[in-house]
This record gives structure tokens, sequence and C-alpha cells, in this order.
């Protein structure tokens, strides 16, 4: 079920509606850590973290958005996965943009 949830999040992202992507995102992330299976539970684990980052990001909660790539990026480098390859790049370049804007 979080492969649904995701999807449904990634819909409603496009179609302009940040908040209901965040309720799928966060649902994909609750299901997935209900999963007996390691392999899909820390996929979409990273994944729907990944996601809630970027929703946050794209609504201009960098805060928020830092906070969900770090942990998505620790997650993938513990599980040992590359299931964003993106990811570590994505989070660097917000800490970046966060710092820069900062005072």
């Amino acid at each position: 079920m979080p492969n649904l949830y995701l999807h449904r999040g990634v819909i409603l992202s496009d179609n302009g509606d940040p908040q209901g992507a965040r309720k799928e995102f966060l649902a994909a992330a609750e299901d997935a850590a209900q999963s007996w299976y390691p392999e899909e539970r820390e996929k979409f684990l990273v994944e729907s973290h990944n996601a809630l980052g970027i929703v946050a990001w794209k609504t201009g909660d960098l805060q928020d958005a830092l906070h969900w790539l770090r942990m998505a990026d620790d997650e993938q480098t513990r599980f040992g996965g590359n299931w964003v390859p993106d990811l570590n790049a994505k989070r660097r370049k917000l800490e970046e943009l966060i710092g820069s804007v900062s005072p």
C-alpha cells in the first residue's frame, strides 16, 4: 500500500495540492513502517521522506524540507540502498540555500 499512497501524493502535488500530497506521503511512511518486509519498508520510508522534503521545499518551508531530506538521506545510507540517487545532492543544495539566506 505505501506505493499507492506515494502515487496519490505525487498526483496531488502535481495538481497543486501540497497539503493533500503531504497527507498521502505521511500515510505512505506510516504504512511502510508497518511492513514485515525490510526491503519494502526501507525503500518506501526513504521515498516517502524524500517526497515530504520536496513538498516542503516547494511550499517554501525550507527548515521542514531539510528535516525530511536529512532523514531520508540518513536512512538511505543506513539501509545501504540507492532508491533516490540524487538525494544527497538535493540535501546539500538545500543546506547551501538555507546557509545563503540565513542571517
